[in-house]
């Protein structure tokens, strides 16, 4: 990611003295140097173009924990699965059950986390298996 897209990101900006960056018109231009980003939002849909499968998972991965991770910073107490409680663009577009499907999960009760509580529905997916990771659950 950093050699096909963050570098020529930061030659860009460095080369059109930050243009790219301060008009549309300049990423406009950027984008047609550098191609579109693997992963990106378009009309509600998020849309992980051509990452291979292991890759797309790493990055479900890495995306659920910083986004637990930020909650629980700013959190009282509870934590909400960015699927069930949309809170990153496109997300609800998404499958993140390991087993079924988010949209049937969803009509159970799945998605929130308050620790000492049991859940009402508690999911193979992972946003569950995030929060083991993390130590929250217990396995």
């Amino acid at each position: 990611m950093a050699k096909t897209y963050v570098v020529p990101l930061m030659r860009a900006r460095v080369a059109s003295d930050s243009r790219a960056f301060a008009s549309h018109a300049g990423f406009i231009d950027l984008l047609n140097q550098i191609g579109l980003p693997p992963a990106r939002v378009a009309n509600g849909n998020l849309m992980l173009g051509v990452m291979p499968e292991r890759v797309r998972q790493a990055w479900w991965h890495c995306l659920m924990f910083g986004e637990l991770m930020w909650q629980a910073a700013r959190s009282s107490g509870a934590l909400f699965c960015p699927r069930a409680h949309p809170s990153l663009p496109g997300i609800d577009s998404m499958n993140l059950a390991l087993v079924g499907d988010c949209k049937a999960h969803l009509k159970l009760g799945c998605g929130t986390h308050e620790h000492g509580t049991q859940p009402v529905f508690a999911p193979e997916c992972l946003f569950e298996d995030t929060l083991r990771v993390m130590g929250l659950k217990a396995r």
